[in-house]
């Protein structure tokens, strides 16, 4: 009976951590504006990682969830009809490519190439491959390649809030913001034949948060459900088997 109890607040613990959660970051009723770079008319964006380092390799696809995931939390609260942008890893036919390169001064770079009306038509994501082979705290990488991936999505730098995953000095808390998730969101409402503008302002009834993503890149989470709810099936029934046999 014990051993049930463990196993299944574990189910419980692993489905808790595949939801993006938020925490309280202001509500002071500031009005916070994010600068855009463009938009893809396209709602699917292939993007081609090298496989090597694999660990960097990973980061980058933990990053492509993170994005996912958080769109689609920020959709469910507050635009059920909103449009998400998936971020699909792909061997072939990419708008975007990922490069690991030791060459260039800053810890990541995102070149992109678009149309006279903000449009992309491709993109580059090229991270300084030092920090992926030095002794660099993994957090910052992981922040280094979200922030990165944003670029990707149409956002330029904001230096207010500080703390904001956008923010050209990377520090603080290391998330999505809702901020960030609203500009996605804005663009992706655009029509195909509209110019970008130049900023969009996080509206007034939307509270600034930080969106926390913790997918399992990995593994699928679904087998180890299935598991542990198997585990979990078995003891019950190894325990009713066995109440029997004493009467």
């Amino acid at each position: 009976m014990r051993l049930a109890i463990v196993a299944a607040c574990c189910l419980l613990i692993i489905v808790a951590l595949l939801q993006p959660s938020t925490v309280h970051s202001d509500q002071s009723g500031v009005a916070y504006s994010i600068p855009l770079m463009g938009r893809w008319s396209s709602y699917t964006i292939n993007v081609s990682i090298p496989a090597e380092p694999a660990w960097a390799h990973d980061m980058v696809v933990s990053a492509l969830q993170n994005w996912t995931l958080a769109q689609e939390w920020f959709a469910a609260n507050y635009y059920p009809n909103g449009r998400i942008y998936h971020l699909n890893q792909t061997s072939q036919g990419a708008n975007v490519t990922v490069e690991f390169n030791a060459t260039i001064s800053a810890a990541g770079e995102t070149p992109s190439w678009k149309k006279s009306n903000g449009e992309f038509v491709v993109a580059q994501v090229v991270l300084n491959s030092g920090i992926f082979t030095q002794p660099v705290p993994q957090p910052f990488v992981n922040c280094v390649v979200l922030h990165e991936f944003g670029h990707v999505l149409g956002l330029s730098h904001v230096n207010d809030p500080q703390g904001d995953l956008m923010n050209p000095v990377l520090g603080g808390v290391c998330s999505i913001s809702t901020l960030d998730l609203y500009a996605v969101h804005f663009l992706g409402e655009l029509s195909n034949t509209s110019t970008v503008p130049g900023s969009v302002t996080l509206p007034p009834q939307i509270p600034y948060e930080h969106v926390y993503a913790i997918p399992l890149p990995e593994f699928s989470a679904l087998p180890v459900v299935f598991v542990l709810a198997f585990v979990i099936v078995a003891m019950g029934a190894t325990g009713t088997h066995k109440r029997r046999k004493r009467l």
